[in-house]
């Protein structure tokens, strides 16, 4: 009981404890707490009092003079490019760039240095100028020559480069340069960045030879009758030469037969392939005799290939011909103008009327065809000699030829595409103007027919006789005329049609500079066989005497580069002629 009392007292002792210091904690807390929002009360105050001391300093630079950092044509400024700053202070730096193919030369108050900063006494404007230059870069085969001279030179617009030589190694000669420049010793103009490479040939180039040796070394005196020979090709590519391949020979030609240096035909007992050119029997072998160039037909071969509706222009390839032991001149191997997979390439050897024809206007032909418009068009396949025309086919193809010029000549652009493949036409046209070629309104004209197709211009064929060197056919000798436009019936009638004209317009804008770098291919491939070709006339020596048909000017000539020489000029003449006759369609 003692216990329990003891224990109460203790408690009530406590409790009392307790009340009387209540008062006194209450009054350290409050006392706290006005301390700690003092505190913050000065705080506040002090940043208040900050804020308002960086209000009071704070510069106004709406004032100050403003100095600007402009770039003239060709460069940028890196940096701020105005800028406002008190009088007696120095702007940030700023820096110029040049862009590519200009350099910078100065400001516009005289200073040089690439980067500035500047001291301020007002307003002021400074222009970084720069001016434009080209890189000119002088190359070559360091296997092949040197180059002597600066070979890299960075040249003002307007100026001129320094001279530089190109100067071939042992074993080697100079050709050109590749922009058409025939001096070892260049300097140029340029009006852009350019790089002009120099180029060498070994020494001495050789075309590829073929050797005929007919059975018993029998001359070759007829055009129809062939004999029996052995075929060898050697100076050849790896996988082409050969040696005794079975094969037969005749002559080929009209006028080229009758001549010293005549062309020849041969066939092989199996199908060959000649120079990578594809399998086949029968070759011709072109003399070029009446051409003082030997170049003509390669020349438009080369041409005719790029255009894409005369993909069967024949191959070809320059050869040294022996003939028996005797060195016969430089030939051209040509793929003979027949249906067959290598070369126009449409289908034969059917029964059907609607098959492949080949055909060749042919003034000459008196059999085996049919007449359009007072010209004889000549079946060429289905052959007729060997029996494979029949009397259905012969209708068929007149008609449809007949129908085709006839359309042509009286009725609407839309109904002549129904039966005409007119951007053929147009492609050939382009081909046969630009040459001049004598005979294409008379003979050697030829089309095709694939089953199904249209009448279709090609493949285009014997520009012996083109490029002025005939002075008996009237206005075919000048480059300025439309010779292949009035003397073709096919031109002369599609060109009664204006939209006939615009798409040959539209063609030759498109090929344009494909024909110029292909007739630049061209002429550095010839000129680096000049000594094979030099060796022909030292055979044939026919130079600076008359040759039928060429006219006076080129009979005086004397040498073969003279012809070459003679010939580009035609040909860039020709050819300006040709864009200004049918400028390109947005003029």
């Amino acid at each position: 009981m003692r216990k329990i009392a003891f224990v109460f007292i203790a408690l009530a002792m406590l409790l009392l404890l307790f009340c009387s210091c209540e008062p006194f904690l209450q009054e350290s807390s409050s006392s706290k707490s006005e301390e700690s929002s003092e505190k913050i009360s000065e705080v506040g105050s002090q940043s208040e009092s900050a804020s308002e001391s960086e209000s009071e300093t704070q510069i106004d630079t709406s004032s100050f003079p403003t100095v600007k950092y402009i770039s003239g044509e060709g460069g940028t400024i890196i940096g701020l490019s105005e800028q406002r700053v008190a009088i007696g202070e120095r702007t940030e730096e700023v820096r110029v760039k040049a862009d590519s193919g200009y350099r910078f030369i100065g400001w516009n108050d005289g200073i040089m240095l690439m980067r500035r900063s500047d001291l301020v006494n007002g307003d002021a404007t400074y222009i970084a100028r720069f001016e434009k230059f080209h890189t000119v870069t002088f190359a070559c085969d360091s296997k092949q020559g040197t180059i002597s001279g600066k070979a890299v030179q960075h040249i003002d617009a307007g100026e001129s480069t320094t001279e530089v030589t190109a100067s071939p190694s042992a074993g080697f000669r100079f050709l050109c340069w590749d922009n058409g420049e025939a001096s070892p010793t260049i300097k140029i103009t340029p009006t852009d960045n350019a790089k002009i490479t120099a180029i060498f040939v070994p020494s001495s180039l050789q075309f590829p030879a073929i050797h005929i040796d007919t059975e018993g070394s029998a001359p070759i005196v007829s055009k129809e009758e062939y004999l029996n020979c052995y075929i060898t090709v050697s100076n050849t590519a790896q996988g082409y030469a050969m040696e005794g391949a079975l094969a037969q020979v005749r002559g080929r030609g009209n006028t080229s037969f009758q001549v010293d240096k005549c062309s020849y035909k041969i066939k092989f007992d199996e199908r060959t392939d000649l120079f990578g050119m594809g399998d086949a029997r029968d070759w011709a072998l072109i003399s070029n005799h009446f051409d003082l160039s030997i170049v003509r037909n390669y020349i438009a071969y080369a041409v005719a290939s790029k255009f894409e509706t005369q993909r069967f222009a024949s191959k070809n390839q320059f050869i040294d011909l022996y003939v028996n032991g005797e060195y016969r001149g430089v030939y051209l191997v040509c793929e003979q103008v027949e249906v067959q997979e290598n070369r126009v390439n449409i289908t034969e050897g059917s029964t059907e009327v609607d098959t492949g024809y080949l055909i060749e206007l042919d003034s000459r032909a008196e059999d085996r065809g049919f007449y359009v418009f007072g010209k004889f068009h000549a079946i060429k396949t289905p052959n007729p000699n060997k029996g494979e025309l029949s009397s259905e086919q012969m209708t068929y193809i007149f008609r449809y030829v007949s129908s085709a010029h006839s359309t042509i000549l009286k009725k609407s652009w839309s109904e002549v595409c129904e039966l005409v493949d007119v951007e053929s036409f147009a492609e050939a046209y382009i081909i046969y103007e630009l040459f001049k070629c004598v005979d294409v309104g008379f003979a050697s004209f030829y089309m095709y027919k694939e089953a199904g197709g249209k009448l279709t211009a090609g493949p285009v064929w014997d520009f012996d006789r083109s490029m002025g060197n005939v002075e008996n056919k009237g206005d075919s000798r000048y480059y300025d005329t439309l010779w292949a436009r009035k003397d073709n019936m096919w031109f002369l009638g599609l060109f009664m049609h204006e939209e006939f004209e615009m798409l040959v317009r539209e063609k030759l804008e498109k090929y344009l500079p494909t024909v110029r770098q292909t007739l630049e291919a061209c002429y550095i491939y010839l000129e680096a066989h000049e000594e094979s070709f030099n060796r022909n006339f030292e055979r044939w020596d026919i130079l600076g005497g008359y040759v039928y048909p060429n006219p006076s000017e080129l009979n005086r000539l004397q040498t073969w580069r003279e012809h070459l020489d003679w010939l580009k000029v035609y040909i860039e003449n020709s050819l300006n002629f040709m864009v200004k006759t049918y400028p390109p369609t947005g003029e």
